[in-house]
């Protein structure tokens, strides 16, 4: 499990290891909660697209979406959607649950 909390960081970890499941959300930095405005280069849309245009890159791993943020996380699918990756977007209230049905105990 690795946690990255920098866009630059996570573009190093997927450049750098292999993972089976990818979880990405959108708001990463307190003033990106509410913002009328996109920051499209530090919040996880930087790393929707980075994967988007690196289809090298972690083909086998799924890929879940998950924010408080609707519009941010569908444009987030959308990107990664758009470049014929599979992505899936769940209301971050309903993670827990969607992650016992991926991997029960």
């Amino acid at each position: 499990l690795d946690i990255a909390y920098e866009v630059s960081e996570a573009k190093e970890l997927l450049q750098t290891r292999t993972y089976d499941s990818i979880f990405l959300d959108h708001d990463l930095m307190p003033e990106h909660y509410g913002a009328a405005e996109t920051d499209d280069e530090r919040t996880g849309y930087a790393i929707a697209s980075f994967l988007a245009t690196h289809p090298e890159l972690q083909r086998a791993a799924t890929i879940m979406v998950h924010s408080f943020n609707a519009d941010g996380a569908m444009r987030m699918v959308e990107e990664l959607r758009g470049a014929g990756r599979p992505a899936e977007y769940i209301p971050f209230h309903f993670l827990e649950e969607r992650l016992k049905n991926y991997w029960p105990r």
